[in-house]
């Protein structure tokens, strides 16, 4: 089953979203890669791009904006599709068509540290601040010093410091054009994955009300 032949599973109105889904593994040759509360990720047959689906996530709406705006910069995914929808009587499906990326493991190194776990203890840092004020220490500074004790803290040997703000300079950027107070910062170790060398992020921010509308949303019918 190819991709724009999901719309003929319309007359499958009887099935739950999460049976849906299950549906698309059985009878496609797309292989499933994982998910999370929100979304479920396929591998395209060609082993060179992934698909997306997800019902509920405005945050993740915002960041694909974001990115499809800054395509050039080398920390984000690049889009082989834009968000497209499938709609049935009751929900509406979306999905995405992005390149195919490397998981990045706790032993990696990247830029001279370890980098997943620079980026999970730097997500520890944010939550605890919350995002008015990590924004706001961004702005004045402050946060760049706090970056610099972490790189110290994981780092091995020949720290590429100017490479890893010019990521965290990208994180932020998108947080003060798209985010709100209800928003959750979420660049933890397993929102970013790798091409080649390069970290890329993927799935930087979250919101609650979408979080709870997706899991109820799942043993619903079409």
């Amino acid at each position: 089953m190819k991709l724009y032949e999901l719309t003929g599973i319309k007359k499958l109105n009887s099935l739950s979203v999460s049976d849906l889904i299950m549906y698309f593994i059985d009878n496609s040759k797309y292989m499933f890669a994982g998910n999370g509360a929100q979304a479920y990720v396929f591998i395209h047959p060609n082993n060179k791009e992934v698909i997306k689906f997800w019902m509920f996530d405005s945050a993740y709406e915002s960041f694909i904006k974001y990115v499809k705006e800054h395509q050039s910069n080398q920390f984000l995914p690049k889009i082989i599709k834009g968000i497209n929808e499938l709609k049935f009587k009751n929900h509406t499906i979306k999905y995405i068509r992005m390149e195919k990326l490397k998981e990045l493991n706790n032993s990696t190194i990247i830029y001279g540290v370890e980098f997943k776990k620079l980026i999970n203890a730097i997500d520890k840092h944010i939550e605890k601040k919350g995002i008015s004020k990590i924004l706001s220490d961004y702005k004045s500074g402050v946060f760049l010093k706090t970056l610099n004790l972490y790189i110290d803290m994981f780092s091995t040997n020949n720290v590429d410091e100017k490479s890893i703000i010019e990521f965290y300079n990208t994180y932020f950027d998108f947080l003060q054009s798209s985010s709100s107070d209800k928003s959750i910062p979420d660049l933890q170790g397993d929102n970013v994955m790798l091409r080649g060398k390069i970290p890329v992020i993927i799935d930087p921010i979250a919101d609650q009300k979408s979080i709870l509308l997706s899991l109820d949303a799942l043993g619903k019918t079409l």
